[in-house]
């Protein structure tokens, strides 16, 4: 299991570092990261029916995040706007699916939702000190790199699982 943990760090640094640099990514990443998430989800002895379940209920989730995102811009500029025309690109919506394959839910939304905010507050701030001219935010580098921290913290135990949800729904609990 801990190659296994291995090689998902390697290949969230290897996303990383080729976005940064290039401002894409290669293809076969996201395929060698579902793999490794599932053999971890397989190793772990977790069912594979719950990896199915992450799957499809972290898919609905970016499905919902894509017809929003359409919706928005379709709306905005009064014509039918496809997001991947540069928008947003194929490696930032298949990276999402590479951690919905690794998140449950409510942390996938937690993730998605926080390594957005962060990352476009700290792309403003970078932009105001550089003189770079490049608009175009390597987003799935940075939420690899994000999402690589994130479980490294949870194996290390700094945090809590970010494969179940309990954590989170003891919180949401405790406020009402």
């Amino acid at each position: 299991m801990l190659v296994v943990q291995i090689l998902i760090i390697v290949f969230l640094a290897a996303l990383f570092f080729e976005d940064m640099r290039y401002r894409a990514v290669h293809w076969f990443w996201f395929p060698l990261l579902i793999i490794a998430s599932f053999f971890l989800h397989y190793f772990g002895n977790l069912p594979v029916s719950i990896f199915i379940n992450r799957i499809s209920t972290n898919g609905g989730f970016i499905w919902a995040i894509l017809i929003l995102l359409t919706s928005y811009f379709s709306i905005k500029h009064r014509k039918f706007v496809n997001i991947n025309d540069g928008l947003l690109g194929a490696g930032d919506i298949l990276f999402w699916v590479v951690a919905g394959c690794y998140l449950s839910l409510l942390n996938f939304m937690l993730f998605y939702i926080s390594s957005v905010i962060l990352i476009l507050l700290g792309w403003l701030i970078y932009q105001q000190f550089s003189e770079s001219n490049n608009k175009r935010i390597p987003l799935a580098g940075l939420q690899s790199f994000l999402l690589a921290s994130t479980i490294s913290l949870s194996w290390f135990r700094l945090i809590p699982s970010v494969q179940t949800d309990d954590y989170l729904i003891n919180m949401l609990l405790l406020w009402n």
